[in-house]
Formats: structure tokens, sequence, C-alpha cells
């Protein structure tokens, strides 16, 4: 039996690695053990917790410092773990900041180490394309990446994205009807993020949304998907303050997106997950002003949301820093909500890119790349 360290640095991460941990089960059953840094999804695989940090990442430079003295503890308490004890493999998922130090300690005693989702070189920081070629494998989910790393020198495998195996063409009822919605109203879902940075920052504009929109149209429902239960206390205070009725659903978003007509989101991992199910949205994005110029500095891309990333085109509008307010995103809800031709046209443009994105089994295609460095 092979066992394997995962290593996951903030809440999409977390859900990635449950999800690999169930089909690596499921493809190759009693060949893996596994721990890892992880949070309430793998931990609800039966996995072994070395230390919870999902809630503990951040979006820009300046954020990310409030998060400096643990990391730094975290990377000696790891260093003595991984010399101490027999590890097969070290997987790493995503949350370069935090993972990419993680792995030169893996590497530094002498372990096996695998990158799944490494830095997105297609998109920003080609810098760390060196930084790279010492895995033993780098598992891609998106082409462009792989194609990157495999011109330098990488080790690299192309698996198409997880999100390939997601249900098409949901049953929106049945959706609802599940998580307690009421069957014949339009439903806006509210996605504020996964980082205590962005519920501080938007889940009181997403809010204020709501109230408009609700006063434009009564006959609405709002639920808003909470991403981690540490994140409750603060967003049913939001809640209550607003005056809104919304509905708060944990750890259930693709429920929550299947049984939706819009969302208003978070930029991030969640708009993609949205785009598989052809879901019209706003994506949203704020951060301090300083962070957002470096951002600017460092970032050749004219999109940050990655369906218009991965269209070349802005499919779904994005509002970046002042443009992240309430009459904006209520102007454009409104003309989703009000206009079926619209909320069709954008919803037509989003299914083109999950074909774009789409493979057949991806799993089975990290399986048999994992299989590779654990065998050679």
């Amino acid at each position: 039996m092979f066992r394997v360290f995962i290593s996951t640095a903030e809440v999409s991460g977390d859900v990635h690695g449950a999800a690999l941990i169930r089909h690596l089960n499921e493809l190759h059953p009693g060949r893996f053990s596994f721990e890892a840094i992880g949070g309430p999804e793998i931990a609800a695989t039966g996995t072994p917790i070395y230390r919870d940090l999902s809630t503990q990442s951040s979006i820009g430079i300046i954020e990310g410092l409030r998060f400096l003295f643990s990391s730094l503890g975290l990377f000696k308490d790891l260093r003595r773990h991984f010399r101490e004890n027999k590890i097969d493999l070290v997987i790493l998922i995503d949350g370069q900041g935090r993972n990419i130090p993680i792995g030169k300690e893996a590497q530094k005693a002498g372990l096996k180490t695998i990158y799944y989702f490494p830095p997105p070189v297609s998109i920003w920081g080609k810098w760390n394309v060196k930084k790279m070629l010492s895995y033993d494998l780098l598992l891609c989910p998106f082409q462009n990446d792989a194609e990157i790393y495999n011109k330098a020198g990488g080790r690299t495998l192309w698996t198409g994205h997880p999100f390939s195996l997601l249900e098409r063409n949901p049953d929106r009822a049945a959706y609802k009807k599940k998580i307690g919605l009421n069957l014949q109203k339009k439903t806006v879902a509210l996605f504020p993020g996964s980082r205590f940075q962005e519920i501080e920052t938007l889940t009181g504009i997403f809010m204020k949304t709501a109230r408009l929109l609700l006063e434009w149209d009564p006959d609405l429902q709002f639920v808003l998907s909470l991403s981690h239960p540490a994140y409750g206390k603060e967003v049913r205070e939001w809640i209550r303050l607003s005056g809104v009725a919304i509905s708060l659903v944990e750890r259930q978003p693709d429920d929550v997106m299947k049984a939706s007509d819009f969302l208003i989101t978070a930029s991030g991992t969640a708009t993609l997950q949205a785009a598989y199910y052809a879901l019209p949205m706003a994506i949203c994005y704020k951060i301090s002003w300083s962070s957002y110029w470096i951002y600017r500095v460092l970032v050749d891309v004219k999109y940050i949301g990655l369906p218009n990333l991965a269209a070349g085109r802005e499919v779904c509008r994005e509002f970046i820093q002042r443009k992240c307010n309430p009459q904006n995103l209520f102007e454009y809800a409104k003309s989703h909500l009000g206009n079926e031709a619209v909320h069709r046209e954008t919803s037509g443009m989003l299914s083109k890119v999950r074909e774009a994105l789409s493979t057949p089994d991806p799993f089975a295609r990290m399986a048999k790349g994992i299989l590779s460095v654990l065998e050679k």
C-alpha cells in the first residue's frame, strides 16, 4: 500500500483533494492510504487530517501577510514530519503560495512529489515554470499550462478538468426541492467566496444587491452558498442585518448552482463550476488597491473570470474594484432575470466553454500518472 500525503491550501483545494482521494480509492481499492493538510471535504473521506488550513488563504500579496507566521511554523513542523514518517508520495494541490515551499521541503526529504493544479502559467506567474521542473509529475487540468510546462522540460500530464464529470442539464426543480426552495420562483445564488477576505469584502455588497433585486421583483428568492463552517457566524449576521430572506446552504455548491437561475459570485473556482452548468453569472473581484496594482503589473491577461479566460471574450461581466457595487450588480442581474433571450444567449456561450474544456475520464488519467511515479 502506498502512503500518500496530500497538501491543500484553501477550500477549493480541499474539494479537489477529496474528489481525488475518492476516485483513487474507487479505481484502485486498497492500494493507497492518505494523510492530508485539508478541510471538511477531505475529512469526510475518512482521511486523517494533519492540519486544516482551508480558511487561511487570501487573494493579494498584502492580504497574505496575516498568515505569514502560521505558515513559517507549518514548514518547520512538516520538515520533521517528512523526515520521521514513511511517505511514498506528496501531492500538492493548487495554493502555490503555501504549497511550493511545502514541495521544496518534501523534495529536501527525498520524497517523490506531484503537483496537481500547478501555477496557471498561461495566465500569470511564468517565473514559476522553473520552480516546477523538479517535480516528478505535474497534473495539469488546463491544456495551455501543460504545453508551457512541457516546452520548458517539465514532466507533465494534461488530465482535463475534474469538472468534466459534473452532471449535464440538471433538473433545476429537483434541486430546488432538495435544498428547500420554492419550485415556482426564480432563484439568485450568492457565492461570496471561500476566503475570509472575500467574505468580509463581498458579503455586504451581495446583501445590498439582493435587496435591490427584491424591490424590483418581490417574487425572487435567494440562496447563499457557505463554503466553510468557519464563516457561518459572520455570514448569518450579514443576512440578519440585510433584512432579506436568504436561505443558507453549507458545503453544497453543486446543488445550489443546479437549483439557480443566476449567480453572483466571487472570482475563482466557482465561476468555472458555474460555467459547466451553463449558469449565467456576475463575477466579482475586490482587493486592496495596493495588491490590485501589483496584480495589474504581474498579470498580462484581459480577464479575471475563468470562463472568460477560457472563451477569450467576456461571456459574463466582471465587476472589479469600484465597479463591484450593488447598483452595477443589480442592473446586470436584472438584465438576465428580466430578459429570457439574454439569459439563453449567455447560457449557450457557457455551454461552449464547457465543451472546450471537457475531457473523458480525467481521474483515470490522474491515477495512471500517479501510479507511474509511485512504481518507478
